[in-house]
């Protein structure tokens, strides 16, 4: 897996580990959470920050394999690290979503719920333009058609769906 990936999995579990620290009741977490309350910005900012590079990053990395020949052995384990990531995501997913249906519950943590829906936005849009270069890579080499690089393509902006798509990408050497 490269680095990219690697912080995708970070952008998204970071959102989870914050939340789970703001709602723990215990002593281990009082300090973290006494921070967190006193400094509520101070992590959404190492959110904005990583989703920043990670985006750069993700900018970079599609215009330089949009340059680059590769072998089908290499795009094959492009899309399979893409699935794996998104597929390891899945928990963390769990937990944010989870925790947005619960602070749905009162008018007081709605906020809570809005902010977590963009925070979750930011994190599959940074996945889909990854995957949107791995899908153009896998149409230049005919391992797709463009009808499904294009399906792809949109089901990767989409919560939830952008797994199965990542899921049907990186299986694309099992369907050939």
């Amino acid at each position: 897996m490269n680095w990219l990936l690697i912080a995708n999995l970070l952008y998204v579990y970071l959102t989870a580990a914050i939340l789970i620290l703001v709602f723990s009741v215990g002593s281990y977490s009082d300090i973290l959470t006494s921070f967190l309350l006193e400094n509520p910005q101070v992590p959404f900012l190492l959110l904005i920050l990583l989703a920043v590079v990670i985006l750069i990053g993700t900018v970079i990395f599609a215009i330089r394999l949009r340059k680059k020949i590769l072998t089908k052995e290499e795009i094959y384990t492009l899309a399979g690290s893409y699935r794996t990531m998104k597929l390891l995501q899945i928990p963390a997913y769990l937990i944010i979503f989870a925790t947005g249906v619960l602070c749905l519950l009162t008018i007081f943590t709605f906020g809570i719920s809005v902010i977590l829906l963009i925070i979750d936005g930011i994190g599959v849009a940074l996945s889909g333009i990854y995957a949107l270069a791995v899908l153009q890579k896998l149409r230049e080499r005919e391992l797709i058609t463009t009808t499904r690089q294009i399906v792809l393509g949109v089901m990767s902006f989409v919560f939830c769906l952008d797994v199965i798509a990542a899921v049907i990408a990186g299986s694309t050497r099992t369907r050939k």
